[in-house]
């Protein structure tokens, strides 16, 4: 959450947009000539992963002019992977009398996390906590004491990175910053995914039960014909 207040996204109809800063794939936000700000994201938890997929159109469209269309639509369509058995797709549909943009997010997850999107109108207070004013020249200063490497970058561009040993750059994150976080996660990931296994596995086992009729003398006894048919049964309910 931001500390804002959970809207629809269709409370920007009528409203005119003067910025759009899209922060990698993870977050959207939107500026009104009003001076009200709202953010579309996603907080991000294990075993999930909740992003913008595609945007079709030129958010230039969409600045100085009054927004005519902000709607979300559900669609059902087949994964990313073929592999995935929970899953979402959102989008974002919205139109000024210049042109449309539509911003498609695909969530998936192990089924016992969100997938949605969150959309949020932040008040003055909100803001400020979550984009304190800061000194820039300060910061390049004591970056540069730092050995640190400070570039100006595009709007909505710019980050903290990390340069790994064959040169290449990528984004800073918490688990950077506070390996401990990485660990808590795994552990939660490795928890959630027990709990589908478990759940799983139950499922096979009322499968099993309900195709055979599992005897209860010792193993020994058994005929090999009927172990063979609770074989069959097993194999086809753990697929």
């Amino acid at each position: 959450m931001r500390n804002g207040v959970y809207t629809e996204v269709s409370e920007l109809v009528g409203k005119t947009l003067n910025k759009i800063t899209r922060c990698a794939d993870e977050e959207l936000w939107f500026y009104t000539e009003d001076g009200e700000v709202y953010c579309m994201y996603h907080d991000q938890d294990c075993c999930e992963s909740v992003y913008i997929e595609d945007v079709c159109g030129d958010f230039d469209d969409l600045i100085g002019s009054p927004l005519v269309m902000a709607e979300e639509i559900y669609e059902d369509r087949d994964p990313l992977d073929g592999w995935e058995e929970s899953y979402t797709w959102t989008f974002y549909k919205f139109a000024t009398n210049k042109g449309y943009v539509t911003i498609r997010w695909y969530g998936s997850s192990n089924g016992y996390y969100s997938e949605s999107v969150s959309f949020e109108r932040l008040e003055e207070e909100a803001l400020k906590k979550i984009v304190p004013k800061f000194d820039i020249d300060h910061i390049i200063k004591v970056a540069k004491e730092l050995g640190i490497e400070v570039r100006e970058v595009a709007p909505g561009e710019g980050g903290v990175f990390i340069k790994e040993e064959d040169g290449s750059e990528r984004e800073l994150t918490t688990f950077d910053l506070f390996p401990e976080t990485k660990e808590i996660a795994d552990l939660r990931c490795a928890l959630a995914g027990l709990i589908a296994e478990n759940g799983r596995l139950k499922k096979a086992l009322k499968l099993i039960e309900s195709k055979s009729e599992l005897p209860e003398e010792p193993v020994d006894l058994i005929p090999i014909t009927e172990l063979y048919e609770i074989n069959l049964h097993a194999k086809e309910a753990l697929r």
